[in-house]
C-alpha cells in the first residue's frame, strides 16, 4: 500500500481502486499496511492513522473484495524513539478489520 500510496495521481489506479481491481481477481495475497503523509513528490512514512490514506476504507475494501490475505504492519515510523509504535499499528489494523465485519 505504501508504494501506491506514495505514488499518489502519478500512478494509474489510488490505493483504493487497486484493491477494487486486484481483490475480487484474487491477486491480493500480502497487504503492507502503512500510511504516509502526503504523495510524491515529497512524503514521510506516518503513523497509520495520521496519513493521507482512510485506513479504515482500505480494510473495508479488502473485506468487500473478498481479499484472503494477510495484513502486516510496514515501515512503522518512531519506532526508534518511543518502541510502541508497532502495537499502536497491530491493534489499529485489529480494530479497523473487527469494525468492518461488524459492519455487514
Amino acid at each position: 500500500m505504501g508504494t501506491w500510496a506514495e505514488g499518489g495521481k502519478q500512478l494509474e489506479k489510488d490505493v483504493y481502486e487497486m484493491i477494487e481491481t486486484f481483490g475480487p481477481r484474487d491477486r491480493i495475497f500480502k497487504v503492507h499496511f502503512r500510511n504516509v503523509d502526503a504523495p510524491l513528490p515529497r512524503f514521510r512514512e506516518s503513523i497509520v492513522d495520521a496519513g493521507y490514506i482512510d485506513m479504515e476504507n482500505v480494510a473495508r475494501l479488502l473485506h468487500k473484495t473478498d481479499v484472503n490475505g494477510v495484513m502486516i504492519p510496514d515501515h512503522v515510523p518512531g519506532e526508534g524513539l518511543r518502541g510502541n509504535n508497532t502495537a499502536y499499528t497491530i491493534g489499529y489494523m485489529r480494530a479497523v478489520v473487527q469494525r468492518t465485519q461488524l459492519l455487514r
